[in-house]
C-alpha cells in the first residue's frame, strides 16, 4: 500500500479558515524581540497572508516516519507526537496545516497533513507522559511534523544530527542542509520564534538552511528554506 494519498486543490485563496497563521499575520503592527546579540529586531507582518496558494493534502501515519527517514530512531518521537496530537484533537485523523516556503523540489504551498495515529499503544503514550515534561513532548512532536513536511514537500530525508555549535538540530539530504526545529504550545510567539530561528542559522550557517516551527495551539506550522 502507498504511504500516503495525495491531491492538490488549485487556486485557493489563503484564508483565515485554511491557514490559521493568517490570523496572526493580518495585524499590520510589527513585533519587537531581542536578537542573539542583544539588539532589538522587528518582526514584520507576513506579506504572504493575502497571496494565492495551492492547498496540498496528504494522508499519513505516524508509524510511517521510520520509512520516510530510516536513519533516525523514531520510537520516542512517534509516542510524543501521538500524545501531543491527542491532547489537542478530538477527531480523527489529526489535521495539521504547514505553510511551506521555497523548498527545493516543491516550492511554496500549504501542506495539509491528515495524520493517522493508529497502531500506537496507549499505555506507552501514558508512560512517555510520565517520563518527559510537556515542553519536551512538544519539541519531540515538532520533529515528527517536520519529518512529514520534509518528506511530502520534495522527498527530503533527515540524515544525521547536526554538529555541535552549528545552531541547527539535523542535516537534511545529500546537500546536508542544516535544519532547526522548534515546537511551541502557544501561537502568540510564533512569528518571533520563526525570525529568531532564521537569524540564528543565518549567523551560524549563512545560507542554504531550513527551519520548521510548529505551534500546537491552532495547530499550524511553517517549513521554510533559505537559499
Amino acid at each position: 500500500m502507498p504511504l500516503f494519498s495525495f491531491y492538490a486543490v488549485k487556486g485557493i485563496c489563503r484564508s483565515h479558515f485554511l491557514n490559521p497563521l493568517a490570523r496572526m499575520a493580518s495585524d499590520d503592527r510589527s513585533t519587537s524581540f531581542l536578537s542573539e546579540d542583544g539588539s532589538q529586531s522587528e518582526v514584520e507582518p507576513d506579506s504572504r497572508a493575502k497571496e494565492q496558494v495551492n492547498l496540498v493534502e496528504v494522508s499519513c501515519r505516524l508509524l510511517d516516519l521510520p520509512e520516510m527517514h530510516p536513519r533516525l530512531l523514531w520510537d520516542t518521537i512517534i509516542l510524543a507526537a501521538a500524545g501531543v496530537l491527542e491532547d489537542r484533537f478530538h477527531d480523527l485523523p489529526r489535521r495539521m496545516v504547514l505553510d511551506v516556503r521555497d523548498l527545493p523540489g516543491f516550492g511554496s504551498d500549504e501542506l495539509s497533513l491528515r495524520i493517522d495515529p493508529g497502531g500506537i499503544d496507549g499505555d506507552r503514550i501514558t508512560r512517555l507522559r510520565r517520563t518527559y515534561e510537556p515542553t519536551r513532548q512538544v519539541e519531540l512532536a515538532a520533529i515528527a511534523i517536520a519529518g512529514f513536511g520534509l518528506h511530502f514537500a520534495g522527498h527530503h530525508e533527515i540524515r544525521d544530527v547536526a554538529l555541535r555549535g552549528s545552531g541547527a538540530d539535523y542535516l537534511v539530504g545529500d546537500d546536508h542542509y542544516h535544519l532547526e526545529i522548534a515546537g511551541r504550545t502557544r501561537r502568540a510567539d510564533f512569528e518571533i520564534a520563526c525570525q529568531q530561528k532564521r537569524e540564528r542559522l543565518t549567523n551560524h550557517v549563512g545560507s542554504a538552511f531550513l527551519i520548521c516551527v510548529v505551534e500546537f495551539e491552532t495547530p499550524a506550522g511553517r517549513l521554510e528554506f533559505s537559499g
